[in-house]
Formats: C-alpha cells, structure tokens, sequence
C-alpha cells in the first residue's frame, strides 16, 4: 500500500471504536479467574528486583563508531526486533510457521509491506533515525523527555541493546531484551532534581500485522486494514490486535510450488511429523521414515488468527488499558520522588492460535517474564566476555603455562606475521591497540546477531531433543529472507 506523508492513502481505513470487540471472541470470558486469585495475580503483579547495571565487562560497545544513528537487532528463539538511535521499537518479528512465509511482523502504520522492497527499505531507514517520532506509531513515550540527547551506551552481553537519555531533572535507561519469546523495553525513569516531579507517560498502538511474504503483490493480509480486531485483554489488562489468517468462508489459491519462497520449501521439509517415528535408516525427510501425514499450516482451516499482545507494568504491576481505540493512547502518570527511580516495562508478544485452542492465558504477558532486571542478573552468571584478538603485541599466545599442542605449533608460523608495530613506535602501538578493542567488538557482535537474530529455528525441540532445522535469513531488517550469497 502506497504512503503519503508517512500515512496510510487508502481511504477504506475504518475507525475501530465502530467495531464491536471482545474477549469472548477468542477466549471463554467464564474461565478468566477473578483479579484478585492467585492465578490471575500471577499476570499482574510481581515483585521489583534490584535494578540491573552491568559492569563494564558486560557491556560492549564502539566508541566513536563511524555512524552513531544506526539500528540495533536483536532476539531470540525466532523471535526479533529491531530499535531506532533513541531506542524506540521499529518493528519485531515472530516466527509462527503460519501463513505464505512463516514469519509475521509487527509494523507502524506508516512502514510499506513487504512486497514494496525498496518502499520498505526507505520507511525502515527513516525510522531508524527518526529521533522526533514523525512516523513512530506504536511504544511507549515519556513526555518531558527529548529523545534528541539520546545516546546508545552499548551491548549487554553482546546482545541485549541499552540506551540513556538526560533531560533536566529527569535520566532515562533503556533496555531492551527477548526473554520467552516476548519482546521486553525496560524503561527506569530517575528524579535527579531536588524535587517530586509527575512523570506523563503514553502507550500507542497503532500498528499493523503483516505476513514477510515479498513475492505476492496481491497478499490480501498484508493490504487489510479493516481486518484488523482490537480488544482488551482480560480484566481489560493489556491491549490485543487480532488479524485472522483468512476471512471466513473465502477461499484463496494456493501458491505454485515454482512460486514459493526459500523460506516456504524450508518450512514444508523442516515440519515434525504429527505421528512420525524416527528411522534415518529409510531415508525419510530431515531423518524421519516415509509412514506419515505432515501438518500443512496453509491449508489447516484451524490456524486462522495472528495477534499481537502489549501489556505495560510499573513497579511490577500491571497497568490497566481504558481504550479500545488503536487511536487513543493510554496515559499514565506516576509520581517520583526526588532522588527516586521507578521502573516501566513494555512487553510484546505475537501468536497465532486456532478456535479450538485459544484461552485467556495466551492473551497476557505472566508478570515474572518482565523482570528485566532478573534475567540480566542471573544471566551474567554464566556469561564470560571473550577476546577473538587474544594474544599480545609480540606474538605470544596467551593461554596456560604449559604450552599446548595447538600453542607449539602456532609458535612455528607465528613469528613470521606481523603481529605488531615496530619497536620503539609507541603511536602506531596504541593504534594497533585501539584497532584490537574495535575487532573484538564487531567479532562478538556479527556473532551473536547471527546466532540469535538470523538464525530462526523452525520448530521446537522435542522433548527428548534432538536436531532442531534452523533457517539461516538476511535478519531482521530483511524481512528474514533466505538467500544464500546474502546470508553468507
């Protein structure tokens, strides 16, 4: 769909709040537990952990990097995001193994869909750097806080984006994480001036789901905007946007097998069995025997809504959305005392759920996963900072005192290559230096993008493991295309 001043041009855009929506729509109202159960409490509250701040061996980044507006991707277990140079939300993904390419993305309304390539591209560029949110339509905004002066402080283990902002008597930390499959912004908010101050805060959420299929420039999906179903989440926690698969009773050609993307023909040999045994004797695909029936998820009539789940929490608690209305933003105000912080969570999730399986549960965000600060802690437990470039400047390699076979060996060409700076040329030895820090950085940092943003995983594992298929996309940014030359 073509754009105009960063918004939609169709004209058969509907205004939502004539759409009559409830939760009885997807889930059995009569099975949500009271608020105040133990059961229902599990959603909604939890308690506020000490604020994760990571030493300096935890977080990495590139000081004076030649472009300091650009992107950050991250993500985990298929599921991707990617933020702007002031941390806010551009879009994220989720693979779902539904629909014409298996993953979905959640888009501002001003983004073209994926059809459009070089359309897109441009729309993801500007927000990349759009400091001012002229085309951000969704996420979360703290008034009295210009993102202006915001700055990228870097990777928490490698991975996880951070950002900081100050403005007046007002700082602002931002960070970002996938934990569960959930898409988690942890914003804390800190009074640094000698008074309280009332802090305004606004969750938008215009956005739009769209299928990543680039190759259909007739994908009904990705050109419905008056299908999209807005709701409340139980207890009018949370706010849902809803987007069936395929209208009831429409019928839509299937794509021809020469048609279909890399990303398709992945899915359809990557799929489990539903009663497959495991006989690589037999040659079977992806090792399973030839005795069986394959889930199609295009031609399940049962698979047939994607949603998008946002929930927000302050201090652990889960807030209340009032709006059904995508264009009415919620509006909290909290109190902060001088020299105080508080903490605000956003949380996204995207599923996709039949008639016969949706419960109320699935539409809420469990209050433990948002515990930032939680998963940071204990996930630098296990976390050691590593060094590619690991030797010194006069072609030793560090490592222990006995020398290894692997160290004898590198000894017999190492002292050939040029490991350093000539002797005596202090400049160029902290430039090599300095260079070093640089490597180290984007080593670590290519790795871990690919390992946790381009790498999809296109099922689960087993309960007894076993080889998990991975389709190895462009990422993020790319619409996780297959392409061989552009994956490697």
């Amino acid at each position: 769909m073509a754009m105009h001043d960063g918004q939609p041009s169709s004209p058969t855009e509907p205004d939502v709040t004539a759409i009559e929506a409830n939760g009885s729509l997807f889930w059995d109202v009569s099975e949500v537990p009271a608020e105040s159960e133990v059961d229902f409490q599990r959603f909604t509250n939890r308690k506020v952990s000490d604020t994760f701040s990571p030493n300096e061996s935890q977080i990495s980044t590139w000081v004076g990097a030649p472009n300091q507006d650009s992107h950050a991707s991250f993500g985990d277990n298929g599921v991707t995001a990617t933020v702007n140079a002031c941390g806010d939300l551009m879009q994220f993904s989720s693979y779902l193994d539904a629909g014409n390419s298996g993953i979905f993305c959640a888009d501002h309304r001003t983004t073209n869909e994926p059809y459009s390539v070089q359309e897109r591209a441009d729309d993801l560029l500007f927000l990349s750097r759009d400091k001012s949110r002229q085309r951000c339509t969704y996420g979360l905004r703290i008034s009295g806080v210009s993102m202006k002066n915001c700055r990228h402080l870097g990777y928490v283990h490698d991975r996880w984006p951070r950002y900081e902002v100050k403005d007046k008597n007002l700082k602002l930390t931002i960070q970002w994480m996938v934990h569960e499959k959930v898409v988690l912004q942890q914003c804390v908010i800190t009074n640094t001036g000698e008074t309280d101050v009332d802090v305004s805060m606004e969750f938008w959420k215009e956005l739009h789901i769209r299928d990543m299929d680039y190759l259909n420039p007739m994908h009904r999906f990705n050109d419905d905007w008056s299908g999209h179903v807005p709701l409340q989440g139980p207890h009018t926690y949370g706010w849902i946007l809803a987007h069936p698969l395929k209208q009831k009773g429409s019928t839509e050609d299937k794509r021809p097998a020469k048609d279909q993307s890399p990303m398709q023909l992945l899915r359809q040999t990557s799929r489990k069995p539903t009663n497959a045994t495991i006989d690589s004797s037999k040659g079977g695909m992806m090792g399973y025997s030839k005795d069986f029936k394959v889930s199609n998820a295009e031609t399940d009539v049962n698979q047939d809504t994607v949603a998008v789940v946002m929930s927000m929490f302050v201090d652990g608690k889960a807030i209340s959305f009032e709006s059904l209305n995508h264009r009415r933003p919620e509006k909290v105000t909290q109190n902060i005392k001088h020299g105080s912080a508080i903490e605000v969570v956003s949380a996204y999730k995207m599923i996709q759920w039949t008639d016969s399986e949706a419960g109320w549960r699935e539409f809420m965000v469990p209050a433990s996963v948002t515990d930032v600060s939680k998963h940071l802690a204990h996930a630098s437990k296990f976390f050691t900072a590593f060094s590619p470039c690991n030797h010194d400047f006069k072609g030793n390699i560090h490592g222990d005192s006995k020398d290894s076979a692997v160290e004898q060996e590198t000894r017999e060409w190492a002292p050939s290559l040029p490991w350093g700076p000539p002797k005596g040329s202090l400049e160029n030895e902290d430039l090599v230096k300095q260079s070093v820090i640089y490597i180290d950085f984007v080593a670590r940092r290519k790795l871990e993008h690919i390992l946790s943003v381009c790498a999809i995983p296109l099922r689960e594992p087993g309960v007894e493991g076993g080889i998990v298929p991975i389709a190895l996309t462009c990422g993020d940014m790319s619409g996780h295309r297959v392409s061989s030359p552009a994956s490697l």
